[in-house]
């Protein structure tokens, strides 16, 4: 069982986990943007596959990092507003948002990177016909 002093520093260590897993992964996003925008016209159809593949499980490996740690920063949370109802209810008046939208968000930016490659790969260049 752990103390409210261990409950707290917990709760307050976590989000700053989660925004740098996330961070890591808009990283990620924007190197892969970045090498879609500059090469991805040039790569093969086995180079693009390879890339995209790495860059997916790349993302969802801190997707479910990013899930796992917000669940796990929850339930803290409930644990500690259980054992100390009146001391959490001082440190933590409200439930936090954000939890629910996070996996999704990350999920768009995710499939439009990889639209953005598809969409790159396609796109003729000038001087073709």
């Amino acid at each position: 069982m752990l103390s409210p002093a261990e409950y707290i520093e917990l709760i307050q260590t976590t989000p700053s986990d989660v925004v740098e897993f996330i961070m890591n992964y808009m990283t990620l996003a924007f190197a892969f943007l970045t090498m879609a925008y500059l090469v991805g016209k040039r790569l093969s159809i086995s180079q693009l596959v390879f890339v995209s593949g790495l860059y997916t499980l790349l993302a969802f490996y801190l997707l479910a990092t990013v899930v796992v740690t917000y669940g796990v920063l929850y339930s803290l949370l409930r644990e500690f507003m259980l054992q100390y109802p009146a001391l959490a209810s001082k440190h933590y008046p409200g439930r936090g948002a954000g939890r629910e939208i996070v996996g999704p968000i990350l999920m768009v930016v995710w499939l439009a990177s990889i639209i953005f490659l598809v969409t790159v790969k396609r796109k003729p260049e000038l001087g073709d016909t």
